[in-house]
């Protein structure tokens, strides 16, 4: 049983590591969406060609992020040796949709120049962040945003 549970657990952490690698990929590399107008934009698109409803699209703004996927970007053709982006992502409504089964979600970015809400910056709730405390000021800030996350999914039910 206890190599059961420690088998299940290393597919969970891999499984997580390469989803976040993915997203970290499209957050600071090919799909870095720097003004509000092309993150609404995106969010906006994204609700149209129904990856997303009115209320994720809603919450999305308000936090200032934006959805990203795996297979595309805005940035496609224009890519980095070694992307998995090939699918070109719009930033505008008006623009087409991609076909449904061209795209998987994989999260969303948060915009760069999205101001902090109150009580984001860890600094200001934890002091100077050292290696000892950056973990456990780390595992609050996620957890606040896991909660304000499943109260959205909540309400959007």
């Amino acid at each position: 049983m206890k190599a059961l549970f420690s088998a299940v657990l290393l597919t969970l952490v891999g499984m997580s590591s390469t989803a976040m690698a993915q997203i970290y990929e499209r957050c600071r590399v090919d799909d870095v969406l720097l003004n509000e107008t092309v993150r609404l934009g995106r969010n906006a698109w994204a609700r149209k060609c129904g990856f997303i409803t009115p209320a994720k699209e809603a919450y999305y703004n308000a936090e200032g992020e934006y959805l990203v996927f795996f297979q595309g970007c805005y940035a496609y053709p224009n890519v980095a040796p070694g992307s998995s982006c090939y699918v070109h992502v719009p930033i505008s409504e008006s623009a087409a949709c991609v076909p449904l089964d061209q795209l998987t979600k994989i999260g969303v970015c948060v915009n760069a120049f999205a101001p902090a809400a109150p009580g984001e910056n860890l600094e200001e709730q934890h002091g100077e962040l050292t290696a000892d405390s950056l973990p456990q000021a780390l595992w609050a800030y996620l957890h606040r945003r896991l909660l304000v996350r499943e109260e959205a999914n909540v309400r959007e039910l």
